[in-house]
């Protein structure tokens, strides 16, 4: 179900705690496929595994559609977020363009990143992500490859 739109967003920093981890999410540009193939999943997956490193953060789940990812993770600083982020969809961009010759947006609008604070949510939201495929018809199971 889609946000309303005269609904403002609650601000990160109210989402703030120990204990919180994000649903991190984005959208192509205008619902545009942005993995065309196994090549530009494994180099967005690869930046992942680069700001992971270099921000010290937790990945549980992850999902990677043609058209839109999730990730789930809990940062060290929740006040990273957006920094960990820009630079993640910027490098991934960067990507496109010496790739496919691609100019311009990739990215729809602002990512999300709704926090999940409790236990029950967690795992809610982590089937939700693992699910995501077997949901679009993509694979039988979440682990199936094709």
């Amino acid at each position: 179900m889609s946000e309303p739109f005269d609904v403002p967003r609650l601000s990160r920093s109210l989402q703030w705690s120990e204990e919180a981890c994000f649903h991190l999410k984005n959208r192509g540009h205008n619902r545009e496929a942005v993995f065309t193939d196994d090549d530009d999943r494994r180099a967005f997956l690869n930046l992942v595994a680069q700001y992971r490193d270099r921000f010290a953060f937790r990945l549980f789940h992850y999902c990677l559609m043609t058209n839109h990812f999730h990730l789930l993770v809990k940062l060290r600083d929740p006040r990273e977020v957006s920094t960990i982020m820009a630079g993640l969809l910027r490098a991934y961009v960067h990507h496109c363009h010496r790739r496919h010759g691609f100019v311009g947006h990739r990215w729809q609008g602002r990512f999300k990143s709704p926090a999940v604070q409790c236990r029950d949510y967690l795992l809610s939201c982590g089937r939700y992500i693992e699910l995501n495929p077997v949901e679009a018809g993509l694979v039988n199971q979440p682990w199936d490859y094709q």
